[in-house]
């Protein structure tokens, strides 16, 4: 049987050790444990794809083979668990916050089906939403998540989609309501992202960014970073 302790078990078989974590859940509840008290430990069993590996553990992959194995979190939801509590790391993650942020839709819908809050806050300030999956985004904004969400920097999920210049998440973004015009902390709209960037993102597409933001209402280029928007649209 496996045993836990408060250092990550990095060279655990996964496959092997599935026939192991079966009975764990259930173990933990009718022992009358408190399901996640892990006082000094930086995750939590239900918010983790990787369960106790940490963010060093197996590909995402595996972990999606070893829920599927065992329902892990299925589970820890009949035994009581909280799905929207928060890991006791400086991140203050919820359950959904750390599925959308490792792209594992399967654990998004679960964790929204058991009454995840699609609008929890980090240590950030920052939704599930703030990620770059748009499978998980797409499923996020169908669950009515809040498209201009701000973090303590007041970025929205538009400003760090033109920071990446992924102009499908801008798209999707920007049909779903979002603000062509938010500012952050310094003032900066979701365009001069994309103008710092986009000497720096050669596989993007910054021209589609430009056009789509500027289709969505977003302010015309000033004359003065004009030819930075010129130059992205003749290399």
């Amino acid at each position: 049987m496996c045993t836990f302790t408060e250092q990550h078990p990095q060279e655990l078989d996964w496959i092997q050790a599935s026939e192991d974590f079966k009975g764990f859940p259930g173990n933990l509840s009718n022992a009358g444990s408190k399901l996640f008290a892990f006082p000094n430990v930086s995750f939590i069993p239900v918010a983790h794809p990787d369960l106790f590996l940490g963010k060093t553990g197996p590909s995402r992959e595996k972990a999606r083979q070893a829920f599927h194995c065992f329902h892990f979190p299925h589970h820890l939801s009949l035994a009581g668990a909280n799905v929207n509590i928060r890991t006791n790391n400086k991140d203050e993650e919820t359950p959904l916050h750390v599925a959308a942020r490792l792209g594992v839709p399967e654990l998004v819908a679960f964790y929204v089906e058991q009454g995840a809050h699609v609008d929890a806050l980090n240590a950030y300030m920052e939704t599930p939403l703030a990620c770059d999956h748009h499978l998980i985004c797409r499923m996020l904004l169908d669950y009515k998540a809040e498209v201009n969400a701000r973090d303590e920097d007041f970025k929205s999920p538009l400003h760090k989609a033109a920071w990446n210049c992924d102009h499908v998440l801008l798209h999707m973004l920007l049909e779903a309501g979002a603000e062509a015009n938010i500012m952050d902390v310094n003032g900066c709209a979701p365009l001069q992202y994309i103008i710092k960037v986009t000497s720096v993102r050669p596989a993007a597409q910054p021209d589609i960014c430009y056009q789509l933001l500027l289709n969505h209402g977003a302010a015309r280029i000033y004359p003065l970073q004009f030819h930075k928007v010129r130059d992205a649209f003749v290399q």
